[in-house]
């Protein structure tokens, strides 16, 4: 399968009301399944009162059991909604160290 075909599959499963699109992945956690073993929500990040910025992340198993994350962005205004207007790529999990700094 090549990135446009994942796209499209990805894009097609259908949530337990049966829609599809990519405004029908609304959990993290959530699990779908055919045409792959399963794909999952692993990060949905933007939209309402977290600025323009959107996007979701995807973790595939294949009928191989290779694993593969994808992301998906997109825009988010409150007049529009989320425009899913950004390709899918294919990314990988980076661990990173965040220093925060809190009151005292």
């Amino acid at each position: 399968m090549n990135i446009d075909d994942i796209e499209k599959a990805i894009k097609s499963l259908a949530d337990e009301y049966g829609e599809a699109g990519w405004g029908s992945w609304y959990t993290v956690g959530e699990e779908r399944s055919a045409p792959f073993r399963y794909v999952k929500l692993v990060e949905s990040v933007g939209g309402m009162d977290e600025g323009s910025h959107r996007h979701l992340v995807f973790e595939v198993e294949f009928s191989d059991y290779r694993v593969r994350y994808y992301k998906k962005s997109g825009y988010y205004s409150s007049y529009d909604g989320t425009s899913w207007d950004g390709d899918l790529h294919e990314v990988k999990p980076v661990k990173q160290n965040i220093t925060r700094y809190e009151e005292v």
